[in-house]
């Protein structure tokens, strides 16, 4: 193992409202990286000679760009950074104590791309920022609220080129209506699937524009086979430079992953071709949407590709993940109960 990721909790008394959010929020930047732990302190971690490096992120961190860890690995002194962002190279420690007090210092191109919260300074700032993202806050919290904030807004311009989640596994029911979200290609793989009529209706949304568009613009260009896929999606890059792809990783990777053939995804492709789609901008917190997706849902058995829809940074960090759950399923709920046929839920890798 090349590197694993200590996040260790706020434990001062005055971060006890919000040291649970917080925690949770840094490990969604993580985003699965690589493994990670989750500590009271960097003290109960045991070094394991499996691992050649440990992180440890204190709790209230926000980053983005995941090479960070790399280029924290390519500085990577015997221990690195400062107490909140702390790299220790395991075999140069060679069994000795963690020295806190004087760690070798990541340079700006590093520094610059994480951002602190401070939250044993900030704890009540934070809790009202959880509040209201909008909110004023002192200077030496802005530059994690912009940040926040930025992230929030690029929803309108990010679209995910490749899905990161998986799909599921073949459904034992029958539809002819389905809902999903503008990412990838799941929902041509899902609807190229023998549970799905050749008359299905499918209504495919986002709240981001730049979402849509991708799907419009693979609908009407792209001819189903994976070998042009990458040539459609640099032609929609140069058409519209200002939208921000979303694991650009390669189409062999997400076939393999998913074990799909190219002779696979080119059936389900002429079969999502035949399908009648529409394509609409809609946000599942608006209710007017969720009322246009649930008389939708109205005429015909419905699969609902919610994906992770509830777990997005705003989210995350004002909530957490256990809210953030129990929201979704409130809204699963209320959706079921209001719509006049089965509908069944798709979300991250799980259905109901």
């Amino acid at each position: 193992m090349k590197l694993k990721i200590i996040i260790v909790r706020n434990l001062d008394p005055k971060c006890e409202r919000i040291k649970d959010r917080l925690t949770d929020f840094t490990i969604f930047c993580v985003q699965q990286y690589c493994p990670y732990e989750v500590v009271n302190s960097i003290d109960e971690v045991v070094f394991s000679e499996d691992c050649k490096y440990i992180l440890f992120i204190k709790a209230g961190h926000l980053f983005w760009d995941t090479s960070i860890f790399e280029k924290c690995i390519a500085q990577a002194s015997t221990v690195s950074g400062d107490v909140n962002w702390l790299l220790v190279d395991v075999k140069k420690l060679d069994g000795k104590p963690v020295d806190r007090s004087n760690p070798t210092p990541f340079d700006d191109t590093i520094n610059s791309m994480k951002y602190y919260s401070y939250p044993e300074e900030m704890a009540l700032n934070l809790e009202a920022l959880m509040d209201d993202l909008q909110i004023e806050v002192p200077d030496k919290l802005k530059p994690f609220a912009d940040q926040l904030n930025f992230a929030t807004d690029n929803l309108a311009r990010g679209y995910y080129v490749i899905n990161t989640e998986a799909i599921s596994q073949h459904t034992s029911k029958n539809y002819n209506r389905y809902i999903g979200v503008c990412g990838g290609l799941k929902s041509v793989v899902l609807l190229g699937r023998d549970c799905f009529a050749n008359d299905t209706r499918s209504l495919m949304f986002d709240i981001s524009p730049a979402a849509v568009k991708w799907q419009q613009h693979l609908r009407e260009y792209w001819n189903g086979d994976s070998k042009s896929f990458n040539e459609c999606q640099k032609t929609f890059s140069k058409k519209f430079p200002n939208y921000m792809p979303i694991n650009d990783s390669s189409i062999e990777e997400f076939m393999e992953q998913n074990n799909i053939g190219n002779a696979q995804l080119q059936t389900a492709w002429n079969k999502y071709k035949r399908i009648n789609v529409e394509f609409e901008i809609l946000d599942i917190f608006n209710n007017d949407h969720k009322n246009k997706m649930i008389n939708f849902s109205n005429s015909g058995s419905t699969y609902f590709w919610i994906s992770n829809c509830f777990i997005m940074e705003r989210i995350i960090f004002q909530k957490g993940f256990e809210k953030a759950r129990q929201i979704e399923k409130e809204w699963i709920q209320d959706f079921k109960t209001r719509s006049s046929m089965h509908c069944t839920f798709s979300s991250g890798g799980s259905e109901e």
